[in-house]
């Protein structure tokens, strides 16, 4: 003979563990190599001037240089803990300088066709599972459209 708690406290005990087996597999990192992407971002100065990227993330300053004809890339491991507040596209805001003559602000969610932060205005490809490469070029039209400061950008 068995009690109706002694039931009941099986279903219980039974319920539990699955709850835990399945929140153990939804905890942690991502067990689908679909869930991470490899992502290499590349700036391409195509301007006969050098420019300086600042971007900001998480109260956070970060300076790169591009000289003219020149490129950066930034690899980045999306899906896991360790995402660099340093990476650009990520950035909150950003500036860049051209040639310490002109400058131009962005924000994240800024609808221009010259705001590098926003995801839209890159030339993406996907050239495996798993990889993203997305490129933008800073060209003569994105100094054109920058605001002069004439020498004192910073």
């Amino acid at each position: 003979r068995h009690s109706l708690f002694g039931k009941l406290g099986k279903h219980i005990v039974a319920s539990i563990c699955i709850m835990l087996l399945l929140i153990s597999f939804n905890c942690g990192e991502p067990t689908d190599q679909n869930e991470i992407q490899n992502i290499t971002s590349i700036y391409l100065n195509d301007t006969n001037t050098s420019l300086k990227i600042i971007n900001y993330k998480n109260n956070k300053k970060f300076e790169r240089t591009i000289l003219p004809s020149k490129i950066l890339i930034q690899k980045n491991l999306e899906g896991t803990d360790g995402i660099s507040d340093s990476i650009i596209y990520r950035s909150d805001s950003a500036r860049v300088i051209f040639g310490n003559q002109k400058i131009s602000k962005y924000k994240k969610f800024d609808n221009s066709n010259y705001n590098f932060l926003d995801g839209k205005n890159y030339n993406t490809v996907f050239p495996s599972k798993g990889f993203t490469e997305q490129k933008y070029s800073f060209k003569t039209a994105d100094v054109n459209n920058a605001v002069p400061c004439n020498g004192t950008c910073n």
